[in-house]
């Protein structure tokens, strides 16, 4: 029983792999299709969008006021997403990067972006790695599975 649980914990993860691998795939395709059909425009840095995200960790234990109190303490990351401007034919375009990082991106910073001259909304910025971190992880995730499936589980019994 508790192998057949662990099993199904590692097909799930090995699933999720490759729904990340997808995913980065996909965007790959369109990154490599932008640098083949699309035109170039200059854009800038104009914000940066701030999101944060909350894990918990561990219950706490804590004495606070001679009682004994349970706790859960979290960290908090904050991520920037820039967001980027761009003109074509005199018309305002906006593009928010998928991509973030713990750093403001300086506001007035050139990023070359290609866009879509039939859609000129639709645009990435050339040369954006959003698809290679996406891959390794789905890379990663179906490994470990594959792993357990065959060596570690013949050790098991």
């Amino acid at each position: 029983m508790v192998q057949t649980i662990i099993s199904v914990f590692f097909i799930l993860f090995g699933v999720l792999g490759a729904v990340f691998f997808i995913l980065g795939f996909r965007i790959k395709i369109r990154e490599i299709t932008a640098k083949r059909f699309f035109s170039p425009a200059e854009g800038t840095v104009f914000n940066n969008k701030r999101t944060t995200s909350t894990s918990m960790s561990s219950p706490v234990l804590r004495e606070d006021d001679g009682h004994v109190r349970q706790l859960h303490e979290g960290t908090t990351s904050v991520f920037y997403h820039p967001m980027i401007e761009y003109f074509v034919d005199s018309k305002r375009y906006t593009l928010t990067m998928r991509a973030s990082s713990g750093n403001e991106i300086p506001v007035g910073k050139k990023f070359e972006i290609l866009y879509n001259p039939q859609k000129p909304a639709e645009a990435v910025v050339k040369g954006g790695n959003e698809s290679h971190g996406l891959m390794i992880i789905g890379v990663f995730f179906i490994f470990i599975p594959f792993f357990y499936f065959s060596f570690f589980r013949n050790f098991m019994g």
